[in-house]
């Protein structure tokens, strides 16, 4: 019943989206002093001299408010707003225990929309602000009384899913902007593909993906079938009222699907079927019209069925190009594909793998040797202040080298004569440049963008340098255009010789190259990612290519086009040459977008251009840490443990979940975690407390019981020549407690995933154990240090181990005190990540020792294994002076086809991971032989309407213990875990 018990409350409390509870997203630097402005609404507090930034940020929020909340009937109360300012990687979440925005207010540069990055991402935050208010009314009201803030994370978990979320504030920010995602063809440019195609797929493959085959993410997947829902509706207002309908019939675990029934007539998987169809409808229409297909030469490079991605085509020769390479299959690397018959001798597999790489690196570029491209390098300790340096992959030595340090720097591009380089330049309080620098990385010049846009590209071309560059609302007309600057200018720091070439318009340019003095770049105006043309002297326009679904990361040289084609199966390596390809000089743009919500209510920020800042005075005040270490925001009639149910790992069930009560807080930074409870379990009240802050260099959490377990002393009698153990209770409440202090070091990058942790630990307990005839008793003190280093490549999606990397740890218990019952204890471990006989499969080998200087002990110590024992055995049952461990794991993910079982359950993989263990344990006693055989089954599936992943399995072992005998004893064990994000 307990197990059922913790099971039930896992479910419950974390059955919640990452933009909903307890969530910490790393930390900003501890020298980071803090600052808060308020207004009506919002309370926001920001890295000191960020306080331009802040005022804008104060005032998109606040003049957005009404429109993104009237259809949604909610007015929520002030809300605290963290900007993060120095994190590279640009995003937004809203966060409900504690209840808080955090925004990433560094802009992208790659892929982004032709919209300014702070009305975009408050468009979209604040809508999430909307809905999750929604979940303080109703039930949720009297529920908030009894759980605090996490009541409505708690809503928001059981009720909408993550596609409804994110689908819904997706058609926030396409309704009030000129360019949200919903107004850009790429953004559903796979379902358009897969209507043409004529791919048949079930529900919950849409729905939930799959390990194998591509699947939207739930932002268009949730925004097709939302505006899908309020079409057939006729009413804007209807997630407003699918909500509201969710908190009358909160007692109704399928109201989701029954108020979807109400309002539309339809299933959600019924509406969504629908919308496919509606839009291949317009799809097929449109590519009826289109004409003669463009006629790709692929690459040829063998495909295994699952989804690989080429992107950023960077030719190195005619018949050679640089791409970066990623997939479901394997993690990313840098290669090169060619269609030279002595490469293809040479590789039969059409590819030369150079490098692990990023998966997110920016505008891969080639020229006199080396690949140059920008890549995200977090700080080693905080992992919110993440650079994006310059660094260039020297072909004819085979390395990466890192160029420049703590820099915002984004898609580079390389002079003619390959002695300068040009990269775009992102200030973390605010504005964008355009940056000249050697090849050392060495700053030459530079001149901020026009009209205080944003920079997104830059290419050398026609003695100048050309721009892609995004308007800000109140300051020009939105959208994206394309400037030209000379060098001249740059050199002078003449920011007013810009030069506009093609005006703002909301759809993205990218990918920017100059062959035969023209300018070639990617654009989607009708519909469809294409290549395009233009004259700078002329300004006519040409569309060059016109591929079926698509064309991304494209590059002109040498009279070819060279390019990745999509497909229903990825993104795969392809060129042309210019002459075979169509050229329609002067051709009329046609704007061609089904995919847009219907009635637009246009650019809601377009009425603040020229106006003033109302907020530009508003007071700025110091943000002190110290008063506001703690900000208790949730509560519960039940004591739960939220590290030990996530973990799954106790068998002690009472230490997960147990009536009683508890209190979390979490202070606005993140930096701080508080828990203080009181459990009743087998007779006993216990008291529980838990500390951790984060933010000082070293991590320092603390934690303590009382009377958690009961208290024993432990006791040694001697009868003949037979020495026995006493256990027998104690008087007083048990109490134990620690005292941890690590720093964790990340040090990942140029595709490898890197951390390194030192630690230290002082735990104490007043249970007490005595020597043989000593009548002295004594508690427990230890001291334990250790270290450990792990390096792997990512886990591709489809596999279950890295394809390489290994790891090690080293670490040791000093007892404490001047008695002899316990040993000094050094272990050591280390393992290593193998490939398998076939893809994705892998193997994985581990050795460990541990040694226990007993000398002057007696031979019942009681020191604790650092080690693990091999499976199926209890790891306290065994101890010894020396023990050696060995053991292997082979991982078989098998894709199961993606089978739905209706509402029960939806499969996808099965993993099978055989294992063998063998141990060594010298002990005064002689010497044990250890060792278990078996296999983990573990199926990865969703379950009910549960929309997060779970895996469940089972552990079988036979374990043997062999002293000149062998016997088999078989072992059952339960494995279960969960994915929240």
């Amino acid at each position: 019943m307990k197990k059922l018990l913790s099971l039930i409350a896992l479910f419950l409390i974390l059955s919640i989206p990452a933009i909903a509870q307890f969530d910490v997203e790393g930390d900003n630097p501890a020298g980071l002093r803090w600052r808060k402005i308020e207004s009506e609404h919002y309370r926001l507090i920001y890295p000191r001299g960020a306080d331009s930034l802040a005022r804008r940020y104060i005032w998109l929020m606040e003049y957005a408010r009404d429109s993104v909340m009237k259809n949604l009937d909610e007015n929520p109360k002030r809300i605290p707003v963290l900007l993060n300012t120095l994190n590279s990687y640009s995003n937004g979440l809203v966060t409900w225990a504690p209840r808080r925005v955090e925004l990433n207010t560094l802009p992208e540069a790659s892929g982004t929309l032709p919209e300014n990055w702070e009305e975009q991402l408050t468009l979209h935050e604040s809508r999430h602000i909307g809905q999750i208010t929604n979940f303080t009314n109703g039930i949720f009201r009297p529920l908030g009384w009894l759980l605090g803030e996490s009541a409505a994370g708690l809503g928001v978990g059981v009720y909408p899913a993550r596609w409804f979320l994110e689908g819904d504030a997706v058609v926030s920010e396409t309704n009030y902007s000129g360019s949200g995602r919903g107004h850009d063809p790429s953004f559903t440019a796979y379902y358009r593909a897969s209507e043409i195609s004529g791919e048949k797929r079930n529900w919950d493959r849409w729905r939930f993906g799959s390990y194998k085959k591509y699947t939207p993410s739930v932002y268009p997947f949730g925004y097709v079938l939302e505006t899908t829902a309020q079409r057939m509706a006729g009413d804007s207002a209807l997630p407003g009222k699918i909500m509201d309908y969710y908190l009358r019939n909160f007692w109704n675990p399928d109201s989701p699907g029954a108020a979807y029934r109400k309002y539309t007539g339809m299933s959600q998987k019924q509406v969504f079927a629908f919308g496919l169809d509606s839009l291949g409808y317009l799809w097929r229409k449109d590519d009826a019209s289109r004409g003669t297909f463009l006629k790709s030469r692929m690459f040829y490079v063998k495909r295994d069925g699952y989804f690989t991605e080429y992107s950023e085509a960077a030719p190195i020769s005619a018949d050679s190009v640089l791409f970066i390479k990623s997939g479901y299959g394997e993690s990313a690397s840098l290669v090169i594909v060619s269609d030279s018959p002595n490469f293809l001798a040479n590789h039969p597999g059409g590819e030369e793998r150079l490098s692990a790489f990023d998966a997110d690196a920016s505008g891969l570029v080639y020229g006199y040797g080396n690949a140059y491209f920008c890549a995200g390098t977090s700080n080693p300790r905080w992992t919110k202040e993440v650079y994006s340096d310059l660094f260039a992959y020297d072909l004819h030595a085979g390395k990466i080298k890192r160029i420049t340090h703590k820099k915002y720097y984004y898609n580079p591009d390389v002079s003619p004569g390959g002695d300068t380089l040009a990269v775009v330049s992102y200030n973390p309080r605010g504005g964008s440049r355009l940056v000249l620098l050697d090849v050392s990385g060495r700053e030459i010049s530079s001149v901020p963008a026009p009209f205080d846009g944003q920079i997104t590209e830059c290419l050398f071309a026609c003695e100048g340098i050309f721009a892609t560059v995004i308007s800000s609302s109140d300051k020009r007309n939105s959208g994206m255009g394309l400037y030209k600057i000379s060098l001249s200018d740059i050199a002078s720091g003449n920011s007013g010789g810009w030069k506009q070439v093609l005006g703002e318009q909301n759809r993205t340019i990218s990918d920017l190259s100059c062959y035969n003095n023209k300018l070639y770049f990617l654009w989607n105006p009708d519909g469809v990612s294409n290549l395009y043309s233009m004259d700078p002297h002329e300004n006519v326009i040409s569309r060059i290519s016109n591929s079926r679904f698509g064309i991304t990361g494209p590059d002109v040289r040498w009279g070819r086009a060279y390019y990745s084609e999509m497909s229903t199966e990825g993104y795969y390596p392809a060129f042309a040459l210019l002459g075979d390809m169509g050229n329609s000089d002067g051709v009329e743009i046609r704007i061609f977008s089904p995919e847009t919500s219907g009635k637009k209510s246009g650019n809601i920020f377009a009425s603040l251009q020229g106006k003033e800042n109302p907020y530009a005075g508003l007071e700025s005040k110091r943000y002190s840490k110290a008063t506001h270490l703690f900000r208790f925001h949730s509560w519960a009639p039940v004591y739960y443990n939220y590290d030990r149910l996530t973990e799954m790992s106790s068998d002690h069930t009472y230490q997960q979940v147990a009536p009683g009560a508890v209190v979390y807080s979490q202070n606005t930074l993140g930096t701080a975690v508080t828990m203080l409870g009181y459990s009743h379990h087998d007779g006993r009240n216990a008291g529980h407390f838990s500390f951790e802050y984060s933010g000082w260099l070293p991590v320092i959490k603390l934690y303590f019981d009382v009377n958690d377990e009961k208290r024993y002393n432990l006791d040694f009698k001697r009868r003949g020549d037979t020495l026995y153990r006493y256990i027998y209770g104690g008087k007083t409440p048990l109490w134990k407690g620690a005292a941890l202090v690590y720093v964790p070091v990340v040090a990942s990058g140029r595709g490898w995933n890197r951390i390194f942790i030192p630690y230290i630990k002082y735990s104490s307990e007043n249970n007490r154990f005595s020597t043989y005839n000593s009548n002295r008793f004594y508690w427990r003190n230890d001291f334990y240090y250790g270290l450990s280093y792990k390096q792997t490549l990512p886990v591709a999606k489809a596999a279950i181990f890295p394809k390489w990397g290994f790891g090690m740890t080293v670490n040791g218990d000093v007892p404490l005190g001047k008695d002899k019952l316990f040993c000094p204890v050094f272990a050591a471990e280390g393992y290593v990540y193998l490939p398998g006989i076939w893809k994705r499969q892998g193997l994985k080998l581990s050795a460990c020792y541990q040694n226990e200087s007993s000398s002057g002990k007696p031979v019942y110590y009681y020191s604790d294994n650092l080690v693990s024992l091999p499976r199926g055995y209890d790891n306290d049952a065994y101890h010894g002076k020396n023990y050696y461990g060995f053991s292997a794991d082979y991982a078989m993910p098998f894709y199961l086809g993606d089978v739905s079982l209706g509402w029960f359950a939806y499969l996808q993989r099965l993993q099978i991971i055989p294992f063998a263990d063998y141990g060594v344990a010298d002990s005064p006693h002689g010497r044990s032989y250890l060792h278990s055989a078996g296999s983990d089954f573990v199926l990865d599936c969703h379950v009910g309407r549960i929309g997060f992943p779970v895996s469940l399995g089972v552990r079988c072992a036979v374990t043997g213990h062999d002293n000149g005998n062998s016997s088999g004893t078989g072992y059952l064990g339960f494995l279960f875990g969960i994915s929240l994000y």
